[in-house]
């Protein structure tokens, strides 16, 4: 993805980013993961990348800023039509899960 920003510096696929995001996390480089999920959580279409980076924030000890990745999240989905709360059900749970712990 390094590679891919310096050659095409114009270059902004969500799922990429989210994908290095996800790469990143895996290999350890966790203030780079942050930074990375940090970027896509604003533009990402779904919960995905804010409940991954919420997690990812519990996981470093900085709990507070996950709290408030995940209750801005679950405010903003019940606002959103059924269909979409429906389509990511999946990761709306998990941050239900991750504010009740």
């Amino acid at each position: 993805m390094d590679d891919l920003q310096k050659q095409w510096p114009d270059f902004d696929s969500a799922d990429a980013h989210l994908l290095y995001a996800r790469a990143l996390a895996e290999v350890g480089r966790l203030d780079e993961a942050l930074e990375e999920y940090h970027a896509v959580a604003g533009y990402f279409p779904g919960a995905e990348a804010r409940v991954r980076y919420g997690m990812l924030l519990q996981m470093v000890g900085r709990s507070a800023e996950a709290r408030v990745v995940f209750n801005e999240l679950l405010i903003q989905m019940r606002r959103a039509p059924k269909y979409l709360r429906d389509a990511q059900a999946d990761w709306l749970s998990i941050a239900e899960k991750q504010i009740s712990t």
